[in-house]
């Protein structure tokens, strides 16, 4: 694979992303549309377009005989980054709408913009891994079993008020022993982890919101 090659790969990657969240006008149609809601489509696009790319380069770090090798440990700093910016570009337009003069690490992790982003988040996974069924339907029938029950876990996770550890062990407890769904839980880790304690049942809101869409959505 050439750096070229590898760059193409991965503007493909944001660009699928991108397109991929624009769904959401069928899902949610008065929050996201093309007049009064297009700040919040765009917004869910830039996420979805980011983790998808952060997803790329997880999978395909740069080749090394073109650049100097990608260390494991940077290629998960990098998908921890881009999975942050969404968060700021959430808590950017948050702070825009209320007039505030400064984003701060507080004004950024509200309620709303850790939801929505972690709604966008699952999403965007869950399309991934229903999107390896290639046709096969009995195959697509039997993931979306599984992320039903997901979500059926999410749920009792936050009415118990589950740690984030104790939603992440869970997780891969439940989920089967594969490498898209060890990848699917990384996902939702990767947020969790950014969050505080009292921040995580916002989390588990939007996931089990993104999971259910992207279910109805296949």
């Amino acid at each position: 694979m050439t750096l070229q090659r590898w760059a193409k790969s991965l503007l493909a990657a944001f660009i699928g992303g991108f397109v991929n969240a624009i769904t959401l006008i069928v899902v949610d149609p008065l929050k996201f549309n093309l007049t009064d809601g297009w700040r919040s489509l765009l917004t869910a696009c830039t996420v979805s377009a980011l983790v998808s790319a952060a997803f790329y380069l997880k999978q395909s770090p740069v080749p090394p005989d073109e650049a100097p090798a990608v260390d494991s440990k940077i290629n998960k700093a990098a998908l921890l980054l881009a999975l942050l910016l969404p968060f700021g570009i959430l808590g950017g337009c948050a702070a825009l709408d209320s007039a505030s003069t400064a984003v701060t690490s507080t004004t950024v992790q509200t309620n709303a913009v850790i939801q929505n982003g972690a709604q966008v988040t699952a999403y965007g996974f869950s399309c991934w891994v229903l999107s390896l069924s290639k046709g096969d339907d009995t195959d697509l029938a039997e993931k979306k079993a599984i992320l039903s029950s997901v979500v059926t876990y999410l749920k009792l996770a936050q009415t118990q008020g589950f740690t984030a550890a104790s939603v992440v062990n869970g997780m891969v407890t439940l989920l089967p022993a594969k490498d898209h769904w060890k990848t699917f839980t990384d996902a939702m880790s990767d947020v969790l982890v950014m969050l505080s304690a009292d921040a995580v049942k916002s989390a588990l809101t939007g996931f089990t919101t993104g999971i259910d869409a992207a279910i109805a959505a296949y």
